[in-house]
C-alpha cells in the first residue's frame, strides 16, 4: 500500500510526533496528489499559521513542492 511506504521515507526525516501531526495531510496527499493551503486547514483542522508550518515541514522534507504564492499556492506530492 502506498501509505506505507510514505510512512517509512517520513518517519525517517521526522520525529513520530510530527507524522502524527502531518498525517491527515499527508493522507489526503495520497489520493489527491495536490493540496492547497485552505484544503490542508479543513483536513487538519488546525489554524491557518499551523497549517501553513505544516506545509512547511512537507517542502523541507522532500514530499512536496509548492508552486504560485502565499494565497494562490498549491502543494503537490512528489
Amino acid at each position: 500500500m502506498r501509505i506505507e511506504t510514505s510512512v517509512k521515507k517520513m518517519t525517517e526525516v521526522l520525529t513520530k510526533k510530527n507524522y502524527d501531526k502531518l498525517l491527515p495531510i499527508i493522507k489526503y496527499l495520497d489520493k489527491n496528489k495536490e493540496i492547497t493551503p485552505q484544503t490542508a486547514e479543513m483536513v487538519s483542522k488546525k489554524s491557518k499559521s499551523t497549517t501553513y508550518r505544516y506545509l512547511t515541514m512537507l517542502v523541507e522534507t522532500g514530499y512536496v513542492k509548492v508552486s504560485g504564492k502565499t494565497n494562490n499556492a498549491v502543494y503537490k506530492k512528489i
